[in-house]
């Protein structure tokens, strides 16, 4: 699996530039990916419902309420990325019913379970997709003072752009398909009985 110091050579190399042993070398290169790879990484983690950052947890209550509209106020995970879901709620879904404010969740829930995308620092953890984007994200960051060449930051921010819009959503949405509970209704005898057709029962 890729390393940060993988990932800023596939950054490096992206625009010619040559290699580094490490993101801690003296040179200007290695400083530049070091300086912009954190912020970078947060930048792509909060662009997607990432699989492999996502996490849930049991929000607890602050003592103190809001100042005013809303009844209750939850303090946000350290590594809180983004939010996905508010007891089972997707956000898109229930932008009305929070607010997100100075590292605290607001809200009229007396309870909160949240899904979230978490800041994922783990390298292996990462998919070829996200380090793709993130290679290209922090190449968009450093070729400029490497190069002096604005021309080659809008191309290669445009195929970060490209990356993450098309390919993100179609592979976390074919391996995030919501579970579909099973119903007495789904059996094979009572979908025989309504197309009128003789129920035979499994042989065991």
């Amino acid at each position: 699996m890729a390393s940060k110091t993988d990932i800023a050579n596939m950054a490096l190399l992206r625009f010619g530039q040559k290699k580094i042993m490490s993101m801690d070398d003296e040179q200007k290169s290695a400083r530049l990916c070091k300086q912009h790879y954190d912020r970078s990484r947060r930048e792509v983690l909060r662009s997607h419902r990432w699989n492999f950052a996502t996490t849930r947890i049991a929000l607890t209550a602050s003592p103190t309420t809001p100042l005013y509209r809303w009844s209750y106020q939850y303090a946000l995970p350290e590594d809180f990325i983004r939010a996905i879901e508010i007891n089972q709620k997707d956000i898109f879904d229930s932008v009305r019913h929070f607010a997100i404010e100075n590292g605290m969740l607001l809200t009229d829930e007396d309870a909160v379970n949240l899904k979230y995308i978490y800041d994922e620092e783990v390298t292996t953890y990462y998919d070829a997709l996200f380090v793709e984007a993130l290679s290209l994200l922090l190449a968009s960051r450093v070729v400029v003072s490497l190069t002096g060449k604005h021309q080659l930051k809008s191309a290669l921010t445009d195929e970060y752009v490209q990356v993450t819009k098309e390919l993100a959503q179609q592979i976390d949405a074919a391996e995030n398909n919501p579970v579909i509970a099973w119903r007495p209704t789904d059996s094979r005898l009572c979908q025989s009985r309504r197309q009128g057709a003789n129920y035979s029962p499994l042989p065991f």
